[in-house]
């Protein structure tokens, strides 16, 4: 879609919608690297359908970043990372944070194993 400007950029925007279930919700899509869009998600399901069809023919990143098939940024987060960041006590938070730095998609199975883990 390189060199057709605005129009590359809208059926970009068209054919993502499309895979990912025919949102008319618009999208709103910057040509830099800064991230395009961010998406929050309650539900796994919806979290895992994201993060399939975006990275198809793209390129994943560290910590629930990837590329798309159209050279656009998206980060891809749960909502329970959120929570789990954030707890009340700092060393779960913590060990939550450490478990995400090292994965590409985030896994909220084995970020609540790592926050609800305890050093002897």
């Amino acid at each position: 879609m390189e060199g057709q400007g605005r129009r590359g950029f809208s059926r970009a925007s068209a054919a993502l919608r499309a895979a990912l279930g025919g949102s008319s919700r618009p999208m709103r899509i910057h040509r830099s690297h800064r991230p395009s869009k961010r998406q929050i998600f309650d539900a796994r399901g919806a979290h895992d359908r994201y993060w399939t069809t975006l990275s198809e023919g793209g390129e994943e990143g560290p910590c629930g970043w990837l590329k798309d098939r159209f050279g656009l940024s998206w980060q891809v987060v749960p909502k329970r990372l959120m929570e789990l960041v954030t707890d009340p006590d700092r060393e779960k938070g913590q060990r939550a944070m450490a478990a995400m730095l090292g994965m590409r998609k985030i896994e909220i199975a084995e970020l609540e194993r790592a926050a609800d883990e305890v050093e002897s």
